[in-house]
């Protein structure tokens, strides 16, 4: 745990300073541009994943699996980096063809209310090959453990440039059109600076060396990345399905305020994306090495202190909301989005306290099992999104994300139960939570007058309290470790 705390605690830092600059992106996107606006905008994005997705065929999960056994070996490592990168740059090549040749595939469901989509859907493809290009960099690097370089190009760079980009919209200095062409080729410079960095760190070679290309290990690898694939598919469809079910259903303004929404809600995960990306190449490790104890240790730590980071921003974002959404322009909009920004809240939570059961399981020998899985979850995703939209609106696709969310946490939960003999939650969990929600409940009435007043005094009170309660108790034991050091250094 020491290499989390250490390297996690540096790429929470660069994740939180990511946040910033893009929440000014954002402020400053629903200050000028309007709700249909955005949702092209989201709607670019969304589509450019899924081409991605589709392109690296699970090869980002690859790296994180099957590094391991080329670590210490330089020849073989160098011609792994090499096959990793070729293939999904073949996918892409084929993916860009048929969509650029049948593109009606996708936008026959868009004609009607999304017409401002159809008009750049072309932009795509430097958006979808900029994604392919660095999400298999920014893997390898992480298997080499560079956690906090490719979080400082993907949560600072990144977000700094997307927001150079819409202050040069703002300022007229660009239209519209160039608006949407700088955002799509934003992650070529990004992959261009992450291969100088492993270059100079003597970690980016790509040499073909065939001899390691045994038919049994393309085999093994073929079944790893489909089923990787699959996986990648579900997460794909908890955080963009929703979104495009919206633009097709409700268009492109209600598609608009839905982004923000979810937006301001992802806010409470962002500490799980940060240690991510030392938790999985450490439990690949884990499972390679058979070290199942470690695996446990890691599992149920992991979903200790994300109950509390996840409960604590959750409760924070809640009992300001009212405030939060009378600061932004646009104000009777986005009001809108609330109840989504409490499903999509709980949603995001929820996840972070089940832990990475779904990375548990592929990176496990049993990792076959997570397609009767995806199947289920497909199933409920896509009928509870037509259903739910159709009857509630665009807030009805955040009930449907948060539905079909808790079914597949449930199933992975207790088939890592039946197979690992453990689950995540300890008993502390569950006073963390029960904290949470009444402290929730308890301050989010008060109201001071002035909105950032009311902000200041609440998240005191909130967090005052909240935190006060977790040490005191010693609901967190990493958490209280860590607090115990600082005030053994600073007091």
């Amino acid at each position: 745990m020491g290499i989390v705390k250490n390297k996690g605690s540096i790429s929470t830092i660069l994740t939180y300073l990511g946040v910033l600059v893009g929440y000014f992106n954002m402020w400053l996107m629903s200050k000028y541009l309007t709700p249909d606006e955005i949702g092209v905008r989201s709607l670019l994005f969304n589509f450019s994943f899924l081409f991605a997705l589709i392109s690296m065929f699970g090869f980002g999960q690859v790296v994180h699996r099957y590094f391991p056994r080329y670590r210490d070996n330089r020849r073989e490592e160098q011609g792994f980096l090499f096959f990793v990168l070729t293939v999904p740059l073949l996918l892409f090549m084929l993916t860009a063809s048929v969509v650029y040749y049948y593109p009606e595939l996708f936008l026959q469901f868009y004609r009607e209310k999304s017409e401002m989509f159809v008009q750049y859907f072309e932009l795509v493809f430097p958006l979808s090959f900029g994604l392919v290009i660095y999400g298999i960099l920014e893997n390898y690097g992480k298997a080499h453990l560079e956690i906090v370089a490719p979080s400082f190009l993907k949560e600072v760079l990144l977000k700094f440039m997307m927001a150079v980009v819409t202050v040069l919209f703002v300022l007229k200095l660009t239209t519209l059109q160039e608006f949407y062409q700088y955002t799509s080729f934003l992650y070529i410079p990004l992959s261009i600076v992450m291969i100088s960095y492993l270059f100079f760190k003597g970690k980016f070679k790509p040499v073909p060396h065939w001899k390691m290309y045994s038919g049994t290990l393309i085999k093994d690898i073929s079944n790893f990345s489909v089923f990787t694939m699959l996986i990648a598919f579900s997460s794909y469809l908890m955080t963009s399905f929703d979104i495009l079910m919206v633009a097709s259903i409700e268009g492109e303004f209600y598609t608009g305020i839905y982004t923000i929404a979810v937006f301001i809600a992802t806010m409470i995960e962002i500490p799980t994306r940060a240690f991510s990306q030392i938790y999985v190449p450490l439990l690949a490790r884990f499972f390679e090495d058979g070290n199942l104890g470690a695996v446990k240790e890691l599992y149920q730590k992991s979903s200790n202190v994300m109950s509390v980071v996840g409960g604590g921003l959750l409760g924070l974002l809640l009992i300001n909301i009212n405030e939060i959404m009378e600061i932004l322009p646009k104000t009777a909009s986005y009001k809108l989005g609330i109840p989504v920004i409490l499903f999509i809240g709980c949603a995001k939570l929820m996840n972070m306290v089940f832990s990475f059961n779904g990375a548990l399981i592929m990176y496990s020998k049993h990792y076959k099992a997570s397609l009767w899985q995806i199947i289920i979850f497909l199933v409920v995703a896509i009928s509870s999104n037509y259903f739910l939209i159709h009857q509630y609106g665009f807030v009805g696709a955040s009930m449907a994300t948060l539905l079909s969310m808790a079914v597949y946490n449930l199933i992975k939960m207790f088939y890592i139960k039946t197979r690992f003999g453990f689950i995540p939650f300890v008993k502390e969990t569950l006073f963390i939570l029960v904290t949470g929600v009444v402290l929730t409940l308890m301050i989010y009435p008060i109201n001071i007058g002035n909105d950032y007043l009311s902000i200041v005094i609440k998240t005191i009170l909130f967090g005052g309290s909240f935190g006060g309660l977790v040490l005191f108790f010693r609901w967190s034991e990493e958490i209280s470790i860590v607090v115990d050091k600082l005030k053994a250094k600073f007091l």
